[in-house]
């Protein structure tokens, strides 16, 4: 299985990513750390700066975060980075029909789908045996792509 060689705006499990990740899971609602406060605003404003979200409030010990479209695919992105392998036989398979007068957005998926490594069997048919669908399918409904393509979990033959 060759290893996921990808590039976003974040260094895989770096403690930006890692805050990033922290933020949705906690729903946008962070408790600022007892001891390296430092690191934790810095990696927090780092997160601004790159365009990943905005800071709603602050209260005491607690910082209320919200993603922007930005920071959600790039959460996505992670996601998909830390996904799983699928059961032997399994596979995420994509499909799509994109029409020719939207052309820079079928070769934006395309090159999409080569940076995280699924293997192409026709022209508009790849696949990847990691566990990626559920995030595919949000990550292509918050840029858009989804009224063309579509995300199976499919049996090899």
């Amino acid at each position: 299985m060759k290893k996921k060689t990808i590039s976003t705006k974040l260094r895989f499990r770096s403690a930006s990513a890692e805050l990033l990740r922290s933020i949705v899971l906690s729903g946008g609602r962070l408790q600022i750390p007892k001891g390296n406060k430092k690191n934790f605003w810095q990696n927090l404003h780092r997160l601004k700066e790159l365009g990943l979200l905005v800071f709603s409030e602050r209260k005491k010990e607690i910082v209320n975060v919200g993603l922007t479209d930005t920071g959600l695919v790039e959460f996505f992105k992670l996601n998909i980075y830390y996904s799983v392998p699928l059961p032997e036989g399994r596979v995420c398979l994509v499909v799509f029909d994109i029409p020719e007068k939207y052309r820079t957005e079928r070769l934006r998926l395309t090159f999409f789908l080569k940076r995280f490594d699924f293997e192409r069997l026709q022209k508009s048919v790849w696949f990847s045996p990691f566990d990626v669908s559920e995030d595919l399918r949000k990550f292509l409904e918050l840029t858009k792509f989804e009224r063309w393509v579509y995300v199976f979990d499919a049996d090899l033959p």
